[in-house]
């Protein structure tokens, strides 16, 4: 449907537009002004928001979309939000859920005045503060929003069959990116997941797998590791990820086969 409705506002800082707006990709934008219309736009100063609304949106309880997020990929996203933060733009606070497994993130943005000064952008005391104990849920116009789907219960969705001729920018699978995320935050390597990502669709495009079977073949190297570092068999945290992905190269066969080249 072309055109907009009637315009409602979310109070937002001018020196975005003025400023910003030439200095930051389109990525960056995106998730900057994701992040104003979270929490300016109800009236927040801070936030909790998941990867996945700021990749996918928000859906309430009842089936209501409530935005459609800024379709960026999992590592684009991440990758934009690491780069606003070295810019001093956004503050992420970052705290475990009440389960003590999740991780939720708080947003809020950087103002020369200091966070948590009254600011004459925001229309409401924040209902939350950063460093809070969370719920594993977020409330969003008193709606149960999930933050983020845990490994386990991935569904494999119709993308892109793939071999190893494919290139790897045409490889597409939200849920592979998740999987290395969940990984990387277990094996305590979340500092370089974008690297992570990279690694993972390059293993997968020397494959000849489809998506569900990547995913199956992830799950298994995640597995065989835990049980591996369990038994004490890797001691230096830094060396978990490296290893996870030596386990997932034997379980997709790859290491036999750069044998056989």
């Amino acid at each position: 449907m072309p055109g907009f409705l009637k315009p409602t506002t979310t109070p937002t800082p001018d020196e975005i537009f003025d400023v910003w707006l030439s200095k930051l990709t389109g990525s960056e934008l995106k998730v900057l002004l994701y992040i104003v219309r979270r929490t300016f736009g109800f009236g927040k100063d801070v936030d909790a928001i998941s990867l996945s609304q700021i990749t996918k949106g928000i859906r309430k309880k009842n089936g209501e979309v409530l935005d459609l997020g800024t379709g960026l990929s999992r590592k684009s996203a991440y990758q934009a939000v690491q780069n606003l933060e070295k810019r001093e733009l956004i503050k992420v606070g970052r705290a475990l859920a009440e389960d003590r497994i999740n991780e939720i993130n708080t947003y809020s943005l950087v103002f020369r005045e200091g966070v948590g000064e009254k600011l004459p952008y925001g229309r409401g005391k924040s209902s939350r503060g950063v460093g809070e104990k969370l719920p594993s849920q977020e409330t969003v116009e008193q709606e149960t929003v999930k933050q983020e789907t845990d490994i386990s219960n991935l569904r494999s969705s119709p993308n892109l069959s793939t071999s190893s001729e494919e290139g790897i920018e045409e490889l597409i699978s939200p849920e592979l990116e998740l999987s290395v995320e969940v990984c990387s935050r277990e094996f305590g390597d979340m500092e370089h997941l974008t690297s992570n990502l990279t690694h993972a669709f390059n293993l997968w495009a020397r494959t000849r797998f489809d998506e569900a079977e990547m995913l199956t073949r992830v799950q298994q190297a995640r597995q065989i590791t835990k049980q591996r570092i369990g038994l004490s068999a890797v001691q230096n945290r830094d060396k978990k990820m490296a290893y996870f992905f030596a386990v997932l190269e034997d379980v997709l066969g790859l290491r036999q086969n750069k044998k056989a080249e």
